[in-house]
């Protein structure tokens, strides 16, 4: 058997939650004499252009990448973990497929289904003054934080809400002339 389980299947990742590497788990049939470690390959397309990562950019051809793996003995699975370097995920709303080959040691080979993800680079950011739940008693508190924009991108305005809690209304500003590097 050959699985992927990171990048889940259906997902939209962003900024702040694309997986850092990939795995999933591999396994000779049973009665099988087992895997020998990191046999395992993974293909990562680009849905968009059909174009398949080698490592260093994208190209026409289909590019097995390495993974890392112990070996097993007979059915006995095995987690796999992508080693090869990952694309920085620039793009806006691509999506990708991640399908992953093993082959034991008596060289029969076996390909898993295809697992698709979205990357969907939205900033993140975080409010670091005042504090989450804090009580501001004075109109001229100031709101601190961070916005992080996706790679090769800027951060053109943050919107910050307020929300009042004896009657719950709102206050919403935009601010854009603020914004630090």
């Amino acid at each position: 058997t050959a699985t992927v389980t990171t990048p889940a299947n259906g997902t939209t990742y962003t900024v702040a939650t694309m997986p850092a590497s990939f795995s999933g788990s591999v396994a000779d049939a049973t009665g099988g004499a087992g895997l020998d470690a990191n046999v395992a390959t993974f293909t990562l397309r680009r849905t968009s252009d059909s174009r398949y990562w080698n490592g260093t950019a994208w190209q026409v051809g289909v590019t097995a990448l390495a993974t890392t793996h112990s070996a097993t003995t007979g059915s006995t699975a095995a987690t796999w973990t992508s080693s090869a370097t990952l694309p920085s995920w620039a793009s806006d709303g691509d999506s990708y497929a991640v399908q992953v080959t093993v082959t034991d040691r008596v060289a029969s080979s076996v390909t898993g289904t295809s697992v698709s993800f979205t990357y969907d680079p939205i900033p993140s950011a975080t409010i670091s003054s005042p504090a989450v739940s804090a009580v501001i008693r004075t109109p001229s508190a100031t709101i601190a934080g961070t916005a992080t924009p996706a790679a090769g991108r800027t951060v053109d305005f943050v919107d910050v809400s307020i929300q009042r809690s004896s009657d719950s209304t709102y206050r919403s500003e935009e601010h854009t002339s603020e914004l630090q590097s």
